[in-house]
């Protein structure tokens, strides 16, 4: 779920940023609804992956679990079971990621206004 969730709202702020370039008189560009879903979509799944690369350092460097390949048995897991938590993870982020690129690209399609003010606005 949190991951789910964390794939949503960094496409939120994905799409945030790209609505203060499309908004910016000193760039004239107008950007399509299939560039605003694969942008906010890619931006972030990619930072999910660094996340995962974060918990990756800190399970090596620190000796930590963050990535669950051990669990409360204590038996260190191998092969495809080590790679079942990151999988979860990054296809939840996917997914989160996913609607809100939907929403995004629905939403500049429609030229809704309620995108307009949930953005980051530039003073």
């Amino acid at each position: 779920m949190l991951h789910a969730f964390s794939g949503f709202a960094l496409g939120a702020i994905g799409l945030s940023i790209l609505g203060l370039v499309n908004k910016s008189e000193s760039v004239p560009v107008s950007l399509s609804p299939a560039f605003v879903a694969i942008f906010t979509f890619c931006f972030a799944v990619a930072l999910g992956v660094l996340w995962e690369i974060f918990e990756f350092a800190a399970d090596s460097i620190a000796g930590l679990n963050m990535q669950k390949h051990t669990p409360e048995s204590g038996e260190m897991l191998v092969g495809r079971m080590a790679l079942a938590d990151t999988m979860k993870d990054l296809l939840m982020d996917s997914l989160g990621a996913f609607v809100i690129s939907v929403i995004g690209c629905i939403s500049v399609k429609r030229k809704a206004g309620w995108l307009d003010r949930m953005q980051i606005k530039k003073k």
